[in-house]
């Protein structure tokens, strides 16, 4: 609310602004006699959940570090490339609060195989997050074109999603009546 460029607050704007969760850096710097730069990095999505809020289910998307923060277009959510996450511990939303850091790795995970350049994540429409008493936790996989939900371990990579893509396609021609796939402890179970 400065009226004049000599009584803007420089802390103040970098404060204000960076309260916002979708930004994960921001800088102001004034130049004399009468400029005012402010420069802002926004957190870039890797993943999308979904938190009850009031009732209300709404989007919140993940970046890398395990940030939550509100979409910014629901239009513009493109699950080809961001994969949607269920089964996080999270109740309610707060603005710029992170999931468990147990969690990070797997966001870690998905930002790479996103950054491979391939579109593995087409192919599937949700990774469950299964808690175990442990504390630990293990990842289902569900196939946008397969009513088969595949169990993995936590390791998610390239190899292991074209190890189940090949191991779903051997099914399917199978034509046999498989409703999970366990890929946990190095061999293939069916169910």
């Amino acid at each position: 609310n400065s009226t004049n460029w000599v009584d803007f607050n420089v802390e103040q704007a970098v404060a204000i602004l960076s309260s916002e969760p979708g930004i994960e850096n921001v800088t102001v710097e004034k130049k004399f006699p009468d400029k005012i730069f402010i420069n802002i990095k926004e957190r870039v999505p890797v993943a999308i959940t979904f938190v009850m809020d009031e009732g209300i289910s709404t989007p919140l998307e993940i970046d890398d570090d395990g940030v939550l923060f509100p979409v910014k277009n629901n239009a513009s959510i493109n699950t080809n490339q961001t994969p949607i996450i269920s089964g996080l511990q999270v109740e309610h939303m707060a603005g710029g609060m992170r999931i468990p850091s147990k969690y990070k790795p797997l966001m870690e995970q998905i930002k790479k195989i996103s950054e491979s350049g391939k579109n593995y994540f087409a192919g599937i429409s949700e990774i469950c997050i299964l808690s175990k008493d442990t504390g630990s936790y293990e990842l289902a996989l569900i196939p946008s074109q397969s009513k088969i939900k595949v169990l993995t371990d936590r390791s998610l990579n390239e190899e292991s999603l074209k190890y189940m893509m090949v191991v779903l396609d051997i099914l399917k021609d199978l034509e046999t009546e498989v409703s999970e796939v366990d890929l946990r402890y190095g061999s293939i179970s069916c169910k």
